[in-house]
């Protein structure tokens, strides 16, 4: 059986602009892969910050970041701050302090002091409660 000419050309013809297609594709895949994540690191989730509240959302980050030096057991050998009661809290994220010390901006010490800073997501977590009135809910 022969092929006419004309068919193998229209064949071949159509089968390089399909690999021509899929290469433009994948090259795209991967240069926005690597634009958006350039140490190839999986892509970030969401931070949600929407509703924040203390006991779901704040108390949780403080608990695991802040209270191994800001506890009612420790703060009176380490840093004279008890973020464990509530009104010192919210009083330090009235005035700012709070928000200024983990954003290490300002001139409070930026904590968690000896540690890296809190991530961004959580960062933003405390900056909404504290905009929604830093309620105790």
């Amino acid at each position: 059986m022969m092929i006419k000419k004309e068919t193998l050309t229209a064949i071949a013809g159509t089968l390089f602009i399909l690999g021509c297609l899929s290469m433009n594709s994948c090259k795209k895949d991967n240069e926005e892969s690597l634009r958006n994540n350039p140490n190839g690191e999986p892509p970030p989730t969401a931070c949600d910050t929407v509703g924040m509240k203390y006991q779901a959302n704040v108390l949780p980050i403080l608990t695991a970041n802040c209270y191994k030096c800001h506890s009612a057991n420790t703060y009176r050998t380490n840093s004279g701050l008890n973020l464990e009661d509530f009104n010192t809290l919210k009083a330090e994220a009235a005035n700012g302090a709070l928000l200024s010390s983990i954003k290490h901006t300002g001139t409070v010490s930026p904590m968690p002091m000896g540690a890296p800073q809190l991530s961004e997501c959580d960062i933003n977590k405390i900056d909404s409660w504290i905009k929604r009135g830093a309620l105790n809910n």
